[in-house]
């Protein structure tokens, strides 16, 4: 569902049964205007923006709808992937954010890449402690 309020800013929400999700603000020039990779780091921007900062995150990712949590964790999951692979992901992020990646890919029809990933976290959780460590 999108709602607009005011007469700047577009809130997008994804409705999810008996529980509200967080509205993601974002400019309505942007909504149109962004293609692909800066529409969806827009996206991923306005998530952010609405978990903030400190103490009250973890709170607002529980309001977050699994969508917007998937689009969230697909940003980073992403970026790593392509910058140094799995074993960038999973120092730079754990397995935390796994849950939320493998529901968008099966919401997105791409179950068959979800296959992988979670043998990819059973792998890491394997080798857990060789991920921690200050500066791989």
């Amino acid at each position: 569902m999108t709602t607009f309020r005011g007469s700047h800013p577009l809130r997008l929400q994804v409705p999810m049964a008996r529980s509200k999700t967080a509205p993601l603000t974002i400019s309505r020039i942007d909504f149109f205007r962004l293609r692909e990779e800066e529409f969806f780091g827009m996206l991923v921007r306005a998530v952010d923006d609405t978990l903030g900062e400190g103490k009250q995150r973890e709170k607002r990712w529980a309001s977050l709808s699994p969508l917007q949590r998937g689009v969230w964790a697909w940003w980073g999951f992403w970026g790593d992937v392509l910058n140094g692979g799995l074993t960038q992901y999973f120092y730079n992020h754990t397995d935390r954010d796994v849950p939320a990646i493998e529901w968008l890919l099966e919401a997105a029809g791409a179950s068959a890449l979800a296959a992988p990933l979670k043998e990819a976290v059973k792998v890491y959780r394997k080798h857990r402690k060789a991920f921690e460590v200050e500066n791989p």
